[in-house]
């Protein structure tokens, strides 16, 4: 697990890096969901993560209140 543990550092550090907004921004890696449908039910997985056990990687703080962005999360599975 020590090497997992390495590895799963780097991403959720290079994932915390990562831009969201305009996608017409070259600079953003990625833009919006398409609705707030779309965040509640992604929103709803992160918790069900959470109530599993998932040990939390990343998690960059709630949805934007100007549309529909997400930050990202990164969980790691527990052993079940």
């Amino acid at each position: 697990r020590s090497g997992w543990s390495h590895w799963a550092r780097l991403l959720a550090e290079q994932a915390a890096r990562l831009r969201f907004g305009d996608p017409l921004d070259a600079a953003t890696f990625a833009g919006p969901l398409v609705n707030r449908k779309g965040v509640e039910k992604v929103l709803s997985y992160n918790a069900l993560a959470k109530k599993e056990g998932a040990k939390v990687l990343l998690d960059a703080g709630e949805p934007s209140d100007k549309g529909c962005f997400l930050p990202p999360f990164i969980y790691q599975a527990n052993e079940n």
